[in-house]
């Protein structure tokens, strides 16, 4: 049930992510990073803590806080889960 949700946070993030202007070159890095390890996460049965992910999914959270709340949203339920997960 968790990887089923966190799959479709990760396709909401991505279609909010699109709809975003232009990223500043490391904080779209940041952006890739996170979801790089979130599709790991999502397509393997390993659930072994990613060091400081959940930190780095707050941190890009709140630099979309002002002028992207929804994808600012997504990021939080993602992060919400992947502590449900145990992750």
């Amino acid at each position: 049930m968790e990887k089923t949700e966190l799959k479709e946070l990760l396709l909401q993030l991505q279609s909010a992510l699109k709809e975003t202007d232009q990223l500043d070159p490391e904080l779209e890095q940041m952006v890739e990073e996170i979801d790089q390890d979130l599709h790991r996460l999502a397509d393997e049965h390993d659930h072994s803590p990613l060091e400081d992910l959940e930190d780095r999914i707050e941190s890009v959270a709140v630099n979309f806080e002002a002028n992207h709340p929804r994808t600012s949203g997504i990021l939080r339920e993602v992060a919400d889960l992947l502590a449900k997960m145990g992750i």
